[in-house]
């Protein structure tokens, strides 16, 4: 069974390795480069404008929802497949060996991201709550114990079933979570590290009682398929995954945004019908025009606005360029007799009004945020022009690959 793991493991980071290869691409890399310079910007110019001398009581409550938050990150990574539940059933003494090194590769991976996210606080934890170091060490412990609860209470409900309700959950992962680390920042410091570390040891001690239990293995195959679901769904935004299974929901609501279908406006109607159906794409455009708008919400420079703006319309545009060869599969779109070039010119139109939209959303937030006309003007007119470059000369690149019988433009 180790074995088994080891050559599963193997297979697993070679197949990580390829897809992040389009993932971390020159293009994203320098956006997120860009992203985080801008951020990181603004939170020293904030970690700078706090005033040590005045009272900030809601310091502790925004610490306790971020390092909660924290806590979401990491998964379980067990690696187990469908099959196994016919083949590897009667191996259950190995099974616990193979779990064993799932385990153990969460404890030195969970440590590590931890570790990461925890930094960020720290300028905040310092100037903000003005806590020393011994006390920041204390709370980078707690975060590392409650980590560590949260491993354990996954392995305790392959255990029992009955703790796999949503409020055991909710209970364990967030609640409990939020009132250790709110007793501390609002009590003693150090007091939080030991409540965590009895939860701990006091869950390992439960683990250990049940585990003449038989094993679910129907539980971990789950578990696993809904983390490699969420996984190949954001590769899925960079490239095609065959694991990823397109589903399309009605969403009948939207119809009126549809326009009508007729022999010159196919392809807009189709591409539309699907930018609205596929979840894949609809939440991405969701999901990053609201990022961009809190965000720019609560940035003070105009400078890093605009670059905040210019980075989040690249992304989106960049993201939503495989919509185009969405019915490439589809045998009536290739006998249909309509030009390539119509099709290409309705897709860049129709790219360009969602950029178009998602940049008057993140304008309003701006000019929200107690920004001058002025400056909303500058923003709204910096990412217009982004928009035709990227439509008409990036997009032009990117599409010559997207379809290989694409004659030239």
């Amino acid at each position: 069974m180790i074995n088994l793991w080891n050559n599963r493991l193997n297979n697993y980071q070679k197949q990580l390795l390829k897809y992040y290869r389009y993932v971390f691409n020159d293009h994203f890399v320098i956006a997120i480069l860009f992203l985080l310079g801008g951020v990181s910007y603004a939170y020293s110019n904030y970690i700078k404008s706090v005033n040590p001398n005045s009272p900030h009581v809601w310091a502790g409550v925004v610490v306790a929802v971020v390092m909660t938050l924290f806590l979401q990150f990491g998964k379980l990574v067990t690696l187990f497949q469908k099959p196994d539940k016919v083949f590897l059933l009667v191996q259950e003494d190995g099974l616990k060996q193979y779990l064993s090194k799932a385990k153990s590769r969460a404890y030195c991976w969970n440590f590590v991201i931890q570790a990461i996210l925890f930094i960020t606080l720290v300028p905040y934890l310092k100037y903000v709550l003005l806590l020393s170091t011994i006390d920041i060490a204390f709370l980078a412990v707690t975060q590392i114990f409650l980590k560590y609860t949260k491993i354990e209470f996954l392995f305790l409900q392959g255990e029992v079933k009955k703790l796999r309700t949503l409020g055991f959950k909710l209970l364990v992962n967030i609640v409990m979570p939020l009132v250790i680390l709110l007793s501390g920042l609002y009590s003693l410091v150090y007091l939080p590290m030991i409540i965590s570390l009895v939860i701990f040891v006091g869950m390992k001690y439960l683990l250990n009682k049940n585990q003449n239990l038989s094993l679910d293995i129907n539980y971990w195959i789950d578990l696993e398929e809904d983390r490699l679901t969420r996984l190949y769904s954001f590769f899925n935004l960079f490239t095609d995954v065959p694991q990823v299974k397109k589903h399309a929901k009605r969403r009948k609501y939207l119809d009126f945004i549809l326009p009508s279908c007729h022999k010159n406006k196919m392809f807009t109607y189709l591409y539309m019908r699907s930018a609205i159906r596929n979840g894949n794409y609809s939440s991405l455009f969701l999901r990053l025009t609201l990022l961009s708008m809190v965000i720019l919400f609560f940035v003070s420079n105009i400078y890093i606005s605009v670059m905040i703006g210019a980075l989040f319309i690249y992304l989106l545009g960049f993201q939503l360029l495989p919509l185009f060869s969405y019915f490439d599969n589809n045998v009536f779109i290739h006998i249909y007799p309509y030009s390539n070039v119509a099709r290409i010119k309705e897709f860049k139109n129709l790219i360009q009004l969602l950029l178009a939209i998602s940049s008057l959303l993140s304008g309003i937030s701006l000019y929200l945020g107690n920004r001058s006309l002025k400056e909303l003007g500058i923003f709204w007119l910096i990412l217009l022009i982004e928009n035709v470059l990227f439509v008409h000369l990036y997009a032009n690149a990117r599409l010559k690959k997207l379809d290989t019988s694409m004659i030239g433009l």
